[in-house]
């Protein structure tokens, strides 16, 4: 790779290790989300929970559905988060016009927007593995 700058080709290593690892992290934790037994667990469970805690004057969502949404939302939120910081990180690197102090500033954008997003992911990984056996063993 002769065309690529001493500063791309250290990173390369980073790259052919991370997007493996993304890719392992979705394959564990696709199968334990859609587990029909451990979602039907954690659906009594936090229904038994919910029905604890009503409110009055009104009927509240279940806790399932609340928690659900809230996981939802901030999932969202960290996938929107990513794709600005990356849209951001292109459009400064492509406005550097080969000033290297804003290309390294853009690439490190990224670097930290990927590092990030994995972090999240991992984290919800672990804990729906964790949580699943868990459940599993009671």
């Amino acid at each position: 790779m002769p065309h690529l700058t001493p500063h791309i080709k250290k990173r390369i290593p980073l790259i052919i290790l991370l997007v493996p690892l993304v890719a392992l992290c979705l394959v564990l934790v696709v199968p334990k989300v859609t587990h029909a037994t451990l979602l039907d667990a954690i659906k009594f469970n936090l229904d038994l929970s919910g029905k604890a805690t009503e409110l009055p004057g009104g009927q509240p969502d279940s806790l399932p559905t609340t928690v659900g949404n809230v996981i939802k939302a901030v999932l969202t939120l960290v996938g929107t988060i990513f794709l600005v910081l990356m849209v951001y990180a292109g459009f400064k690197w492509m406005l550097a016009r080969g000033r290297s102090e804003e290309v390294e500033a853009a690439q490190k954008i990224i670097e930290s927007s990927i590092i990030g997003l994995i972090v999240v992911v991992l984290a919800y990984a672990i804990s729906t593995f964790v949580f699943s056996v868990l459940m599993s063993s009671t």
